[in-house]
């Protein structure tokens, strides 16, 4: 029993022996026999001792209980405290069935398998992952935009824009933003897009320039949106901003493709589908606190050739 310490008392039984002397002495059955000091009569033929019940062999006072010990009360063999609770625990419950949780086996679930399961792309296969069939790219390639693409230097498509307006202080909260002329097309697996200017509440939101450490970056959002939208956009370092035209390695420029999302007042990065520095921009007037690129072309691709230099993930989907 939990939390029990049993003690058992050892009681030495005290046996006393009581000497009863009989008071038979000169006892007379003729009617004319003397007694020495008590006579005997019919009724007390046995005397007793003074204020000792006749209850056998007893103590003085206590009530009879066998050979107990005086003072001690006899109780049945329940023992002392506890209460008889069929060996159980006290504060337990008895651990009937509807006590236990009944759990279902799932031996009955079929497992998963990839018959009948077919995966579009070329280089892609079915392989079940946590009991569904998935499709996962061949060795040597990756998702990029729910296509498998090679792991090597990948062009996915082209770009040419066009952009002028103010160049926004970086910390500049979304609302203050002020936006510039221009839009961009490109090309990415396939798939030609385009984004053009944008307003909201009477203000251009898209494209906008803003600086970035030492760099200037302009971009160009597929639609304002809480919840996320795509980009594309140009990041030159502020001092490569020079009338005429310039090469992308040369300058150090780059151009992404991705997915962004609104946070903290601030658009965030998510993940990009495109980079490239293969291209040339042409600067045309220089203004402090303005950017003029006149015109802007290349070559765009996978960005999976960066390998650990990528800041961001490759968007899959």
């Amino acid at each position: 029993m939990k939390g029990l310490t049993v003690m058992v008392l050892c009681i030495m039984a005290l046996c006393i022996l009581v000497s009863c002397e009989n008071a038979t002495t000169g006892l007379k059955t003729d009617k004319d026999a003397t007694a020495n000091t008590d006579t005997a009569t019919d009724s007390d033929s046995i005397a007793q001792n003074d204020d000792i019940l006749n209850d056998g062999i007893q103590n003085d006072d206590p009530l009879s209980d066998d050979l107990l010990p005086d003072g001690v009360t006899p109780d049945d063999p329940t023992p002392d405290g506890p209460q008889n609770d069929n060996q159980q625990p006290d504060g337990t419950l008895p651990d009937n069935p509807q006590n236990d949780t009944v759990v279902t086996p799932d031996a009955d679930i079929p497992a998963a398998t990839c018959d009948g399961f077919t995966c579009e792309d070329v280089n892609s296969h079915c392989e079940v992952v946590e009991n569904e069939p998935t499709c996962l790219c061949d060795e040597g390639y990756h998702w990029n935009t729910g296509i498998c693409v090679e792991d090597t230097l990948t062009e996915t498509g082209t770009f040419s824009f066009t952009f002028t307006g103010p160049v926004n202080a970086e910390g500049t909260g979304t609302t203050s933003l002020q936006g510039g002329e221009g839009s961009v097309t490109f090309s990415h697996l396939g798939a030609d897009i385009t984004y053009e200017k944008q307003t909201m509440f009477g203000r251009d939101i898209s494209p906008v320039a803003t600086t970035q450490g030492t760099n200037i970056l302009v971009t160009w959002t597929s639609e304002f949106s809480f919840s996320g939208t795509q980009f594309f956009s140009f990041l030159i370092p502020a001092d490569q901003i020079v009338a005429g035209e310039h090469s992308f390695s040369t300058a150090k420029a780059v151009v992404s493709y991705g997915d962004m999302t609104f946070s903290g007042g601030n658009l965030a990065i998510d993940c990009v589908r495109a980079m490239s520095n293969d291209g040339t921009f042409t600067i045309g007037t220089v203004t402090a606190g303005q950017l003029d690129i006149t015109a802007a072309s290349g070559k765009m691709y996978d960005p999976a050739v960066l390998g650990s230099n990528l800041p961001y993930p490759i968007c899959e989907e």
